[in-house]
């Protein structure tokens, strides 16, 4: 994992490499209330050690001499913990024979995903040993996959916490059940004098909530589920940013108090039918940042109203050619920005991390017109030259997607991150940079892929807590032959591991006709028409787990019988 340091305004964001480790305070100033280190997410269950180690000659421990008389150290200590405890509960090396190790289980039943794991130690030297340290690692399927730093041992017992997030995994932890955990007792004493002792351990365990998958609805409201396929049990569920933190409320800041907004509302009843009601299975949240951000945020100190367009609301005057909208958005490379974008993140995982009903949250940090991150301008000359004219540059653009991924990836323990994938827009200046295209921004899937697949920020770091998502499927946009991950946002998700799937495109575009007459299920193919149904028929064969589509499509259209075999497919895929 890295753990992110946000530094005062006008400084830079720091990544800082760790093991096991627990979020250090963050210094902002201007009032900003310090956002790490604040318990927000309710682990699953504590658990003792409850298997006995195996003998040294089977590879489960190394020089340790003495085994807790019960078959579980708790049983051996009682639950209390004794400040002198028994010596009989002890997991000891031998006195005057150095170090050792021992592996352990915790019992944990099987079936779910971890996100997150505590453990406490409670260890000292004795009988001569005057230092020494214990050394916690995590092994799944017999295999390591996070080792702790040393935690220096004395005299005294000391209970010793260790924090594994899952950035601190070299692989997810699929199955709890297949879980270890090792102990290395370093006796560093000059000679080896004495030993090193263990008295007893639990842990804490964070499940990951389960995957979204088949049909899924996106929109700002949720679907009549009277008139959708009882199959569409997911919901990807759009908020403005500023109905989460409106102006009129002013800049809220992260104190375990919850913030003021009609968006709260909303959302509080999305995810509280998501677990009532048999129709709506879980949400996606997909905050819409860019031009939905508050005001105040696209007048932070550094971004310059760039426009007229946007001279009275501020931020910078971005066209969107796709839809032929014009939009304000905010300095979105800027470190205040993503400050700002960490405290709501921090109070969205404050009220839901811990809620069943919300399954993933988008990220949405670096978008400009949709929340697909990696869009700026496309191919419009004038909003490419005015993002230059404000500041953007492609280094803080790469700067805010690292420090989006590691405030989602420390935020969110339970709730996994989806993130939508595009040819990455560049926008460059001709006068600095000879070989910038005739649109003035170069447009990249390969940066795309390689900063999602190759970088510690994403699946490297996140594993299965990042979802990929291609946002513009139909029958003709899919990946065709043999395109590598690199070649295309649909060609990545179908060759790369979930979880992963795709959304449809606009739905005047379903089809080749361009216009409303697309909002259909329909298909022939051959004489052209298609509809949903060609886009649902890409799906499954590029291995997709999960298929958005806009609430506002013509329900009436579908065959149902034909969309829930469909859907039974898709949701075959999940692994």
């Amino acid at each position: 994992m890295r753990c992110l340091i946000l530094l005062a305004l006008g400084a830079n964001l720091l990544g800082c490499a760790a093991d096991a480790i627990t979020d250090p305070e963050a210094t902002l100033d201007d009032g900003e209330a310090a956002i790490h280190g604040v318990t927000t997410h309710p682990p699953a269950t504590p658990r003792d050690l409850n298997t006995r180690p195996a003998s040294d000659a089977t590879g489960g421990s190394s020089n340790v001499s003495v085994w807790p008389t019960s078959s579980t150290m708790s049983g051996a200590i009682g639950e209390a913990t004794p400040s002198v405890p028994p010596d009989q509960s002890l997991v000891k090396t031998p006195i005057g024979g150095g170090s050792g190790w021992f592996t352990v289980g915790f019992g944990l039943t099987g079936g779910y995903e971890v996100g997150q794991l505590t453990l406490r130690v409670q260890h000292s030297v004795a009988n001569g040993a005057t230092a020494g340290n214990v050394v916690v690692a995590l092994l799944y399927d017999n295999v390591e996959i996070a080792r702790s730093a040393s935690i220096a041992s004395t005299t005294a017992w000391t209970t010793s916490p260790v924090t594994f997030p899952r950035g601190a995994m070299s692989a997810d932890i699929r199955d709890a059940s297949r879980l270890q955990v090792r102990f290395y007792l370093n006796n560093s004493t000059a000679g080896g004098a004495g030993n090193i002792r263990v008295a007893w351990s639990d842990m804490d365990v964070w499940k990951l909530k389960p995957l979204i998958r088949g049909a899924i609805t996106t929109g700002f409201s949720l679907p009549n589920y009277a008139s959708v396929p009882a199959s569409v049990n997911y919901a990807a569920y759009n908020i403005a940013w500023s109905d989460l933190e409106p102006d009129a409320s002013g800049d809220q800041h992260f104190t375990g108090s919850n913030w003021a907004g009609p968006g709260w509302t909303r959302l509080e009843n999305a995810v509280a039918l998501a677990t009532t009601s048999p129709s709506l299975h879980g949400i996606r949240l997909r905050v819409f940042a860019g031009p939905q951000a508050p005001r105040f945020i696209k007048r932070l100190a550094g971004c310059p109203a760039t426009g007229s367009y946007c001279s009275s609301e501020g931020g910078v005057h971005v066209y969107d050619a796709h839809n032929g909208n014009n939009h304000c958005v905010p300095c979105f490379w800027q470190t205040n920005y993503m400050v700002q974008y960490e405290e709501l993140m921090r109070e969205i995982a404050r009220r839901f991390d811990g809620r069943d009903g919300l399954h993933d949250v988008v990220d949405s940090a670096c978008m400009s017109t949709f929340a697909e991150p990696f869009v700026r301008g496309h191919r419009d000359i004038a909003t490419n030259d005015r993002l230059i004219q404000a500041g953007y540059t492609y280094d803080g653009d790469v700067r805010c997607h690292e420090a989006a991924l590691d405030i989602h990836d420390a935020d969110f323990i339970r709730t996994r991150t989806s993130i939508a994938l595009n040819p990455w827009d560049e926008p460059c200046s001709p006068s600095r940079d000879p070989s910038c295209p005739s649109d003035h921004a170069y447009h990249r899937f390969v940066d795309t892929a390689s900063f999602v697949l190759d970088e510690p920020y994403g699946r490297l770091e996140m594993g299965r807590k990042l979802i990929v998502q291609a946002n513009h499927l139909n029958w003709a946009l899919r990946c065709w032959g043999t395109g590598d991950s690199y070649s295309s946002d649909s060609c990545l998700v179908r060759n790369e591991a979930g979880p992963k799937g795709y959304q449809s495109t606009n739905i005047e575009l379903l089809c080749s006709n361009g216009n409303s007459t697309c909002n259909t299920y329909s298909i022939i193919i051959g004489g052209v028409q298609q509809g949903l149904k060609g886009a649902l028929m890409n799906v499954d064969p590029m291995d997709g787990w999960f298929f958005e589509i806009s609430t506002s499509f013509n329900w009436g259209s579908v065959n149902v019988s034909d969309f829930n075999l469909r859907d039974a497919t898709i949701e075959a895929n999940v692994n």
